[in-house]
């Protein structure tokens, strides 16, 4: 839904683009935000391969964030209806609280040890080339866990919904 918050959060990423970065993406941001079909609000809010630092706040519309491949060492605060997380290839070394729409979280390539409470929705886990030590209790409707060269000595229970698991040490 586009509205006077998503106009302040526009204007916020704007600014922010302002600031840190002369070769702004907002154009892209401000087409997404202003997208007149339903189909547009699913593309993803894609700010990979960009050279940034941090991140602004999120608007509460976004569905799919694409960060990876940047330098960004932490992330705001996520939206409620966000589905997918790509956040891989980046300087992040722990996640915020997930949230309850999540059904793709995609961690590869990170400095992140250890990951927060993982929502119930969770189908598909990528988690290689991590200093991850321990997982959190995995969801029953988790489909795919990719957890290659990481530091995971062990496993908590896994789901009976489980289709693919890769999990080995580095």
């Amino acid at each position: 839904m586009y509205g006077p918050d998503s106009e302040i959060a526009l204007q916020r990423i704007n600014d922010w683009f302002r600031k840190y970065d002369n070769k702004s993406p907002i154009k892209k941001i401000q087409q997404w935000m202003k997208g007149s079909k339903i189909e547009e609000k699913k593309k993803p809010l894609d700010l990979a391969n960009l050279q940034l630092t941090s991140l602004p706040s999120i608007p509460d519309s976004v569905t799919v964030l694409c960060c990876d491949h940047t330098q960004i060492t932490s992330l705001p605060k996520l939206p409620s209806s966000l589905k997918e997380l790509y956040c891989g290839h980046t300087q992040l070394k722990s996640l915020p609280p997930l949230p309850r729409s999540l059904e793709i979280l995609c961690c590869d390539h990170t400095q992140i040890t250890t990951l927060p409470e993982l929502p119930v929705s969770l189908k598909d886990i990528w988690c290689n080339d991590t200093p991850l030590t321990s997982l959190p209790p995995l969801p029953p409707s988790l489909e795919v866990l990719r957890c290659p060269r990481t530091l995971l000595t062990s496993l908590p229970p896994l789901p009976d919904s489980l289709k693919v698991y890769i999990v080995t040490g580095k």
